[in-house]
């Protein structure tokens, strides 16, 4: 992979978001993205000067903005949602799933974000629940994320889910399941795919979508179209699966890292193209070029409305019973949780202090505060309500 580069999503909105604001309709919760964004780390957000507490170098600290889709905020509860996902695992056999939405659904789903997102998890999570119960006569635990994007931004609603290979039964003892076989997808896309196209159909038979005028020919494309479920046994271990899951549980559709270039014409970033591979099976990297107003356009329709949860937990762990059920595996399972370390595994991960760039001390003291500068990089101009990017 090539190196990290010093660009980032902010650096694009602030060159470019501007033009892209008076252009193009935007919701309150994207318009809200592209200006938190584009002033994230910077002197529009004020700040702090740090003291190193060995030679006296001053260097500015500037506020975060906090938005959930920002690539650059939100560190410290994404490492504690992985330590908390973490300590839960339970010593058992897990799988990991995913549940794929045909893209020609994606017309209404970029206009019904909620309601589509909603019932992609809700049957995602219903399917593997109701196949525990069909062939373990058990109750697993389920760990599900979204993601909205594709590896070139486009939007490829599909939802991760790490799952036990069978569960707790009625009596509370634990019912294991295979360690090379949870499933069979061919039954698990059918069953997925009947519960969504039927409370799909009944959302609409009630006015619940906006914008699907088209309803009735893509209803009728995607239910006769397969639909796509994985389901495979992690290569390294649950606990890699949950690290890869907490990457995007607080940050949406693209690291800053992969951003190769920012010139006035173009943005170049970095991809995997799963359609090359090289000789050990692995994707090979390729960068891939699109204007500034598209690069901006394909990131917002990524921008989930506010409120919306990316990740939600089904089954044994799911709602009251949560707190209860993770006590009572505790003792079930507390010999076996002795040897287990599934957590130890990426102490790495944890916060690493900051040093000096001139003596690499690692102590520093507050300094002076760095006032807001105005006006914001982006300035808006309001034009009424509109529905969508």
């Amino acid at each position: 992979m090539k190196q990290r580069t010093e660009h980032s999503v902010g650096e694009v909105f602030r060159r470019f978001g501007q033009a892209y604001e008076a252009t193009h309709g935007l919701q309150k919760e994207q318009r809200k993205t592209l200006q938190d964004i584009a002033m994230c780390r910077t002197a529009y957000l004020g700040g702090h000067k740090e003291i190193c507490c060995k030679c006296g170098n001053e260097r500015p600290v500037y506020n975060s903005c906090g938005n959930t889709n920002c690539p650059m905020c939100q560190g410290i509860r994404r490492r504690r949602w992985l330590k908390d996902r973490l300590d839960e695992l339970l010593p058992v056999s897990y799988f990991h799933s995913i549940f794929t939405l045909p893209h020609d659904l994606n017309p209404i789903a970029r206009f019904n974000q909620r309601e589509i997102y909603n019932l992609l998890f809700r049957t995602a999570a219903d399917t593997l629940l109701y196949l525990s119960q069909k062939y373990h006569d058990a109750t697993p635990a389920i760990i599900a994320t979204l993601h909205t994007w594709g590896q070139d931004l486009c939007l490829h609603p599909h939802v991760h889910i790490l799952v036990t290979s069978g569960g707790m039964k009625k009596d509370g003892t634990w019912k294991a399941g295979r360690n090379d076989y949870l499933f069979d997808v061919f039954e698990a896309s059918e069953e997925f795919k009947k519960r969504f196209l039927r409370k799909l159909k009944n959302l609409n038979k009630h006015k619940k979508l906006v914008n699907a005028q088209g309803f009735p020919e893509i209803y009728k494309i995607i239910e006769e179209k397969p639909w796509v479920v994985n389901i495979q046994k992690p290569f390294s271990g649950a606990e890699v699966v949950v690290e890869y899951l907490s990457r995007y549980v607080y940050r949406s559709a693209i690291a800053n890292g992969r951003i190769t270039a920012v010139e006035n014409s173009f943005i170049s970033f970095d991809i995997k193209d799963y359609k090359d591979l090289d000789e050990k099976g692995i994707p090979r990297h390729k960068d891939i070029r699109m204007k500034p107003q598209e690069f901006i356009r394909r990131f917002m329709q990524h921008v989930l409305p506010k409120g919306f949860r990316r990740s939600r937990f089904y089954g044994l762990f799911a709602g009251a019973q949560r707190t209860t059920s993770k006590e009572y595996c505790k003792i079930l399972f507390a010999e076996l949780l002795k040897e287990f370390t599934g957590s130890e595994r990426f102490k790495e991960d944890a916060w690493q202090p900051k040093v000096c760039d001139c003596c690499g001390y690692s102590d520093f003291k507050r300094g002076q505060d760095i006032q807001n500068e105005r006006p914001p990089p982006i300035l808006f101009h309001y034009q009424g309500r509109r529905l969508h990017a």
